[in-house]
C-alpha cells in the first residue's frame, strides 16, 4: 500500500490504519513508526486521521445523538490544532475544506447511525424485555464496544465477561427473591452461588437459569442461533416465549433443557427449536488417577468408557453385553475427547454419533 501520497479521508478509511489506532500490536507499531521515520511531513496527517478515529469512537462508545455529534468534532479540532501547534511551533496550519467537510461528515454518519440503531433497537427482544421492567432508573446497561472483554462485577458476587460488540441490563440491587438480567451479544458467567435467588440471564429467544455455576451464553441479534454451553454446574435453558407470562414456570425444568459440564443448548431460530449437544472442545473435568495418560493396555472397553465418563463428565452410552469382549490397547494422551473416541472406536470396529448431549457409540460386538 502507498501511504505516502494518503490523506486524511484515505487513512480513516483504511483497515491497517485503524486497526494500527485502536488496536495497536507489535507489527503494526514497528511499521508506522519506521513510516513516520521514513516520511516526518506526513506526520501531521496521520495525527489528524488518528485523532478523528478515536473521536468517532468516542461517539460510538458514546451512543451520542446527533445533535452531541459536533461536540465530538469540536474536540477533535481543538486537539487537531493543539498538536499542530506543538509539531509545528506554533506555525499556522489549517485542514483543506474538503477534508474538513469529510471528517465533519463521518462524525454526523455516526451520530446519525446511532441514532437509527437505537431507534430499530426499540423493537428487539432485548428492550422489549427489558422495558418490562417497573423501574428503569434502577437499571444498569453495560456496553462494550471496544476489543477486549470486559469485567463487571455484580452486586451478589457474580462475575459477567462482557465480549465485545455486547450489551448487558440488570438493576442495581437485585430482588430478594431473584437475580436477572438480560443481555445480547456474548458472556462468559460465573455466578455467586444461592439456592433461595436464582440468577436468570434473559438473552432474546433464550433464558437461563441458574443457582451458581459458569457458563456461556452467545444471543447475538442477527446470528443464526443462540447457544448456551456449560462449563462448570448445571443449568437449565428454557425458550424465552414459552417462559415469560410467569417466572414461575420455570421451576419446571421438564419444560426446558438441563444442561451439565461441557453440555451446551442451541436454540435455532429459524426452526425454534432448542436443542442439547456437547462443546465443541469438551474440557477434562477430573482427571482419572488410575489412567493419568489415558495409555490403556489390554483394557475392558467398559473400564476406557468409564475413564472418558469420569474426566470429561459425559455420559457414553453403549450396549455393554454386545461389547464385553472388546477389549482396548491404545496410548491416548491430549487430543480432544472426539479425538479420542475416534481412535476407540475405529480400533474396536465401533462408530458413534452425538445425541442429546451424550456419546453414543455404535457397535457389533468384537470376536
Amino acid at each position: 500500500m502507498n501511504y505516502q501520497n494518503f490523506e486524511i479521508e484515505d487513512f480513516v478509511a483504511d483497515d491497517y490504519f485503524k486497526n494500527w489506532v485502536l488496536q495497536p500490536n507489535a507489527e503494526s507499531e514497528s511499521f508506522w513508526n519506521h513510516y513516520l521515520a521514513q516520511f516526518p511531513e506526513r506526520s501531521a496527517v496521520v495525527e489528524d486521521a488518528r485523532l478523528l478515529i478515536i473521536g468517532l469512537r468516542e461517539a460510538e462508545a458514546q451512543h451520542f445523538p446527533v445533535e452531541k455529534t459536533t461536540k465530538i468534532w469540536d474536540n477533535i479540532q481543538q486537539k487537531v490544532q493543539s498538536n499542530e501547534d506543538r509539531q509545528l511551533g506554533g506555525r499556522f496550519f489549517r485542514l483543506k475544506i474538503p477534508y474538513l467537510r469529510i471528517a465533519a461528515a463521518l462524525v454526523v454518519c455516526v451520530g446519525l447511525s446511532y441514532w437509527w440503531f437505537s431507534q430499530n433497537q426499540s423493537s428487539s427482544l432485548y428492550t422489549t424485555i427489558f422495558s418490562g421492567s417497573k423501574s428503569d432508573t434502577d437499571l444498569v446497561e453495560e456496553v462494550n464496544l471496544g476489543s477486549t472483554t470486559k469485567k463487571i462485577y455484580l452486586s451478589d458476587g457474580s462475575v459477567v465477561s462482557l465480549e465485545k460488540n455486547s450489551k448487558l441490563r440488570y438493576k442495581k440491587g437485585f430482588e430478594a427473591s431473584k437475580r436477572v438480567v438480560y443481555l445480547t451479544g456474548e458472556a462468559f458467567f460465573e455466578i455467586s452461588k444461592n439456592p433461595k435467588r436464582p440468577f436468570l440471564v434473559y438473552a432474546n429467544e433464550v433464558i437461563t437459569k441458574v443457582l451458581g455455576t459458569s457458563f456461556r451464553v452467545t444471543a447475538y441479534e442477527n446470528a443464526k442461533d443462540i447457544v448456551v454451553s456449560v462449563k462448570t454446574g448445571k443449568v437449565s435453558v428454557f425458550a424465552n416465549k414459552s417462559a415469560t407470562e410467569k417466572d414461575e414456570k420455570l421451576e419446571d425444568e421438564l419444560k426446558g433443557v438441563v444442561l451439565k459440564p461441557n453440555q451446551q443448548a442451541v436454540y435455532e431460530r429459524n426452526t425454534d427449536r432448542l436443542n442439547k449437544t456437547l462443546v465443541a472442545l469438551p474440557d477434562i473435568l477430573v482427571l482419572p488417577s488410575n489412567y493419568h495418560n489415558f495409555e490403556f493396555d489390554n483394557t475392558p472397553i467398559s473400564q476406557v468408557f468409564t475413564t472418558l465418563e469420569k474426566a470429561y463428565g459425559i455420559e457414553i452410552v453403549y450396549d455393554e453385553d454386545l461389547m464385553k469382549a472388546c477389549f482396548l490397547t491404545a496410548p491416548l494422551g491430549n487430543e480432544s475427547l472426539f479425538e479420542k473416541m475416534r481412535v476407540v472406536c475405529k480400533t474396536i470396529g465401533a462408530r458413534y454419533e452425538i445425541i442429546d448431549g451424550q456419546v453414543v457409540v455404535y457397535s457389533k460386538g468384537c470376536e
